[in-house]
């Protein structure tokens, strides 16, 4: 299970070993956040190369960002943002992938801590002392680049776009992205349709449901793609969660797909 309750959470702040990150933008966190809680920018960090080169600058990278936050795989992790959002989500994923054991997010985020009574601070915690996290890759969970080329049109393999509606039809294109459409053959399922109305992930049986409805079974592989890996982690974990074993995150995404001359895209 990738959720923490708020419940579990509270229980859990006056004991030892438990490192709480708010993944909100800054000014949120200045306003208000869970005692205690560190700020880190894990949303703005783009992967341009899903390549081994690429890989392994994005290791290299997240190693001593989280490691400036205190993080060195010993302890347990709770992330969250204002729901269960994106930008929560794509840190648990990228601290999984990294090999850490122990990382969750918030469910329903900081909107359901307040909900339940949660204390709120606005102190800020000393600077940590900074940390090695010992990097142990889980290639499972992750698809790169030219492991999703290597398998358009195979019925056995279900290539999940979850971005906006004009995202994948191409109406809509993002500054840092040379081309508009989606990848051939991916199916779509906007991320926000398995957030209920307060910000949680929706029950098994509907999402089961809206999944099928979209073409995406648990028998398949299933690489979930957006613009930049927050939205399709964010699936990722609704996935896994759900019981679906063979799930990848396209961690590179649209941003990459596109500035790839060489693949294919489809519009309309």
């Amino acid at each position: 299970m990738s959720l923490i309750s708020p419940h579990q959470l509270r229980e859990r702040l006056a004991g030892a070993g438990l490192l709480i990150i708010d993944a909100r933008v800054l000014e949120d966190y200045e306003a208000g956040h869970i005692p205690g809680a560190r700020h880190l920018d894990l949303y703005d960090y783009l992967v341009e190369r899903s390549d081994p080169t690429g890989l392994e600058e994005m290791r290299s990278y997240l190693a001593r960002l989280f490691g400036s936050a205190g993080v060195s795989g010993e302890e347990e992790v709770a992330l969250y943002d204002e729901t269960t959002g994106m930008r929560a989500a794509r840190g648990v994923w990228f601290l999984e992938y990294l090999g850490h054991p122990r990382v969750r997010q918030l469910d329903g985020g900081f909107q359901a801590w307040r909900a339940a009574g949660g204390a709120v601070s606005r102190d800020v915690p000393a600077a940590p002392r900074p940390a090695t996290l010992a990097v142990q890759p889980r290639p499972e969970i992750l698809a790169a680049c030219d492991y999703v080329s290597a398998r358009l049109n195979r019925p056995d393999v279900v290539i999940l776009d979850v971005r906006s509606e004009g995202e994948h039809k191409g109406t809509e294109k993002a500054d840092c992205c040379p081309r508009a459409g989606r990848i051939p053959g991916s199916l779509w399922l906007e991320w926000e349709r398995l957030i209920d109305p307060e910000g949680r992930f929706v029950d098994g049986e509907r999402a089961q449901r809206l999944l099928a409805d979209a073409g995406v079974t648990p028998e398949k592989e299933i690489i979930v793609y957006c613009h930049r890996g927050a939205r399709a982690a964010n699936t990722f974990l609704a996935l896994r969660d759900l019981g679906y074993r063979r799930v990848r995150n396209f961690i590179g995404s649209w941003h990459e797909w596109s500035r790839r001359p060489d693949l294919p895209a489809d519009c309309g």
